[in-house]
């Protein structure tokens, strides 16, 4: 067993055929390279082999060695990356998600206000996520100098228009009032529509109130 150890790289796709010749340690090349490269040999005695008696070389080679065949939640991984060098060696067991991870890594982001280091959430791209919590986001001065920039816009949107307290919100009032919420105190978007801070609240409620 000591050539499982220690066998030679295959070579290149395109100078194999399919043979229907029990495969051993001695006929190390007589196989083929499947589309998704890796190397199959004919071992219809292989318990996780093909209906054809077809299986993944580098399957066969950890079974002979180890007598431990591949359960569907684990994984061999080819340490050095080359699909095709299926000795011994260069083959190592791992679980199926162990296995996933070490070829998938999660991206790493820094958040803008503490510094630490966390992994991207599933779902969210890099440039999208930029805070580890919500208490990074609320304490981040980048928030408060956005905050103060809708602020003073909105401010300057509204100041030129003299609204009367008795006036109605429209619905365009009622889902900028919800939207300003965020961003604005109360007392500051009553100021903006020229209304109570009550009818604010009503508003954000979302009902309409005069």
């Amino acid at each position: 067993m000591s050539i499982l150890v220690t066998g030679d790289r295959a070579r290149v796709n395109g100078q194999f055929s399919r043979v229907h010749k029990t495969w051993t340690v001695e006929t190390w090349d007589d196989g083929f390279v499947d589309m998704c490269g890796y190397f199959r040999v004919y071992r219809p005695d292989y318990p996780g082999c093909w209906h054809n008696g077809y299986a993944k070389r580098y399957a066969v080679v950890y079974w002979l060695v180890t007598q431990h065949v591949v359960a569907p939640d684990e994984a061999l991984h080819h340490i050095d990356g080359n699909r095709t060098h299926d000795s011994f060696d260069n083959l190592c067991l791992l679980k199926h998600g162990d296995h996933s991870r070490l070829h998938h890594p999660k991206a790493i982001i820094r958040c803008y206000y503490c510094g630490r280091s966390f992994p991207r959430p599933a779902g969210k791209t890099i440039d999208r996520v930029k805070f580890c919590s919500q208490k990074c986001y609320h304490s981040s001065p980048r928030t408060d100098t956005h905050k103060q920039n809708i602020r003073e816009r909105m401010l300057q949107i509204y100041a030129s228009d003299q609204r009367s307290c008795s006036r109605k919100l429209t619905s365009n009032d009622v889902s900028m009032i919800q939207l300003l919420v965020r961003y604005c105190s109360q007392r500051e978007i009553a100021s903006m529509f020229r209304v109570s801070q009550k009818t604010v609240v009503n508003a954000i409620n979302g009902w309409k109130k005069s």
